[in-house]
């Protein structure tokens, strides 16, 4: 079996194209597209208030969990 020197060797050969970092936070706004349309001072709220939603919910469990203790 012949290796056609065009074609890419299957021996593992790694070629690196770019570095293409992407962060956890573009990954989001790319993702949803109801989040890509925000503006930053709207994403910031919105960050605010589920940060809010969730420390009522740990409050609540971590208060039920010391009543049961």
């Amino acid at each position: 079996m012949a290796i056609d020197e065009k074609t890419p060797r299957q021996s593992g050969e790694i070629v690196k194209v770019e570095d293409a970092e992407v962060s956890e936070a573009e990954f989001f706004l790319q993702r949803y597209p109801l989040l890509r349309e925000k503006s930053k001072d709207e994403l910031d709220k919105l960050n605010k208030a589920v940060l809010k939603k969730l420390d009522w919910k740990f409050l609540l469990i971590i208060t039920l969990m010391l009543l049961m203790k």
